[in-house]
């Protein structure tokens, strides 16, 4: 049963992604970037806790190292960069917050075989550069010369800022285990 439930939540979570972009640059002006995350993640926090809460019993309180690392983490990874994203969504258009936040992975995979002395093997190197290419080929429909007319404006300094969050966001998960189950932890 886990395992059809895995393959059935696959289209879920870029359909979630995809929709926050859409959601970052048609939202502006009506909520605060700040309130729009915090909705965001309370309304995902309601889809996971279902699944979430077995681990949560079993598991107990969180230590107050988890609980720093939850407020460290969360806040970096989902308020400030999900707030990040909607600011850029006032001046930017989704197709530049697709493309710049396509290039997370790169950013995760190079400051990873960096920061955390990570082997980069030949074939993460070619899953990235195949993904990145990939988002381009979409979001542009298959014109690479829509990119050169794209305009860049201070919502692409968000984005940007969002981008670099993420990216630390995703290095010190790392850092950071947990006994916790991903979902588990995420819901905390």
């Amino acid at each position: 049963m886990k395992r059809y439930l895995a393959y059935a939540l696959i289209p879920v979570t870029p359909a979630f992604w995809s929709a926050n972009y859409y959601v970052a640059a048609k939202a502006v002006g009506e909520i605060e970037p700040h309130a729009l995350a915090l909705l965001r993640w309370t309304f995902a926090l309601c889809f996971m806790l279902p699944f979430a809460w077995p681990n949560l019993k079993r598991h107990g309180m969180p230590s107050k190292q988890e609980w720093i690392d939850s407020f460290v983490l969360g806040g970096l990874g989902m308020w400030i960069c999900g707030a990040f994203v909607y600011y850029g969504g006032r001046s930017t258009s989704a197709l530049n917050i697709g493309l710049m936040y396509a290039l997370s992975p790169v950013l995760i995979a190079l400051l990873s075989a960096l920061w955390l002395k990570e082997q980069l093997h030949l074939r993460q190197v070619l899953g990235v550069c195949l993904a990145f290419t990939g988002v381009i080929w979409i979001v542009t429909r298959g014109d690479l010369l829509a990119m050169s007319s794209m305009q860049w404006v201070e919502g692409d300094l968000w984005i940007a800022a969002a981008v670099l969050c993420w990216t630390a966001y995703s290095l010190l998960l790392r850092q950071r285990p947990s006994s916790r189950d991903p979902f588990a932890r995420l819901s905390l």
